[in-house]
């Protein structure tokens, strides 16, 4: 069983900027593809929970946050 993954009202609507912003700026495809990829990235994290750097504010601390 892998992680569950949570989304917060902040990182969705960063997301929505950033596909607004890729839209506009860029192409309505680039904002797809590059949502696409930064969603399928989370979900990757449900198998591979241990991917990735240590944020190094939180390596100290005794609470661990994976289910």
């Amino acid at each position: 069983m892998g992680l569950k993954i949570f989304w917060t009202d902040f990182a969705k609507a960063e997301l929505k900027k950033n596909f607004k912003y890729l839209k506009e700026n860029v192409s309505s495809k680039v904002a797809i593809n590059e949502n696409r990829k930064i969603v399928l990235e989370t979900l990757r994290l449900k198998k591979l929970p241990e991917i990735g750097q240590i944020e190094p504010r939180l390596e100290n601390r005794t609470k661990n946050f994976a289910i």
